[in-house]
């Protein structure tokens, strides 16, 4: 399984023939799970305009040309964003409905505010705290090596 952290353009300039060739060729489910935050409840954080309607479209994209199985959480909260990202571990991990075997594909894609300090780089669900990204943010250098184990 191969995980992917952040959108891969390339994706969208594959052909559908060539696109459903790969899908037909391989037994595993493709899965791609959205983190779309465009309303921030910290007044410090400018809301935003296109998060969500930006990861509905793509999604939709991916599902009708590529056969993804799909989800948007929208506005998520670090809780949430943990527990999504510690479910796809199990689910791929175990494999425990034959959905998620090892040739699929597990596609993350973020949206929202980011931020870097103490080069470290953070996504900033919807409750986080610029002026304490450590405190409620989704720390790079922490969840990247954790998806990259990902089945």
């Amino acid at each position: 399984m191969k995980s992917l952290w952040l959108l891969a353009p390339a994706l969208f300039f594959l052909s559908p023939q060539s696109s459903s060739r790969l899908r037909n060729d391989r037994s595993g489910m493709d899965h791609a799970v959205f983190f779309a935050v465009e309303t921030y409840q910290n007044g410090s954080l400018t809301n935003l305009q296109n998060p969500v309607k930006n990861a509905r479209e793509i999604a939709a994209t991916l599902q009708s040309r590529f056969g993804f199985e799909t989800e948007v959480l929208e506005n998520p909260t670090q809780a949430q964003i943990v527990a999504k990202l510690n479910e796809l571990t199990r689910l791929y991990a175990t494999n425990a409905d034959g959905r998620h075997p090892a040739d699929g594909q597990l596609f993350l894609f973020f949206s929202g505010h980011g931020m870097s300090e103490d080069e470290n780089g953070y996504f900033l669900p919807a409750d986080a705290d610029p002026a304490q990204p450590w405190a409620k943010g989704i720390a790079y250098e922490i969840w990247r090596p954790k998806v990259d184990k990902i089945n």
